[in-house]
């Protein structure tokens, strides 16, 4: 199964984030494909398959949606993929093919229908299914695609939060942090603690095949 990352103008292209959360998936994902990246050309992927993307569309759920779209629309893509977000770091083995979908402990979905999976955890795409939703990225209102999708085709799914380090002295150590966590955000702040950026280079020295 095809991995696809969304790199939108907000994200900074030489982040390590995504450095690790490719090599991450590498060392987890037992039925990884091909990784792309939709939007702009990061640094640290530089192998990684690049698509080109750009959108006039003024709200951040319209230019995201418009991006998964281009990802669709690629025939060369997986039927199904995994959207992986540039700052998830997976911490458990797992197969794409039956990934589970997540949604929020608390809070419904809004017009997105019963509940929110507004999670930073991969969810699985089908291009088709997606391509057919009833919201557009030019539909009016305010959307959570993701939401939207898996409400609208009825995703069984599962109770989460996500899990973000607590650096400086004040936090426990990571291995207590993350014991039996299924995947890590992380924060802004976090690649720039030296114990959390020692941790990534420990846990996941080995370059990815896109480095």
């Amino acid at each position: 199964m095809d991995v696809v990352y969304i790199l939108d103008e907000a994200r900074p292209a030489s982040t390590k984030a995504l450095m690790y959360s490719i090599r991450a998936l590498e060392k987890y994902m037992a039925d990884m494909g091909a990784v792309y990246i939709v939007g702009q050309k990061p640094k640290n992927a530089p192998l990684a398959k690049h698509l080109p993307h750009q959108t006039s569309l003024p709200k951040e759920w319209q230019k995201h949606m418009h991006a998964v779209l281009c990802a669709c629309s690629d025939s060369q893509i997986t039927d199904e993929f995994l959207l992986v977000d540039d700052t998830t770091i997976m911490l458990q083995p797992f197969t794409g093919e039956d990934y589970p979908f997540y949604r929020t402990k608390n809070g419904d979905g809004g017009p997105n229908g019963m509940f929110s999976f507004q999670l930073k955890c991969p969810i699985r795409i089908n291009k088709e299914w997606y391509m057919r939703m009833p919201i557009q990225p030019d539909t009016k209102g305010d959307y959570a695609p993701r939401s939207f999708y898996c409400n609208f085709y009825r995703a069984p799914s599962y109770p989460a939060e996500d899990v973000r380090l607590r650096t400086g002295r004040s936090g426990a150590p990571i291995s207590e942090q993350l014991k039996n966590k299924l995947w890590l955000i992380l924060a802004n702040d976090t690649l720039a603690d030296p114990t959390a950026l020692r941790w990534l280079e420990t846990t996941f020295p080995k370059p990815s095949a896109v480095e």
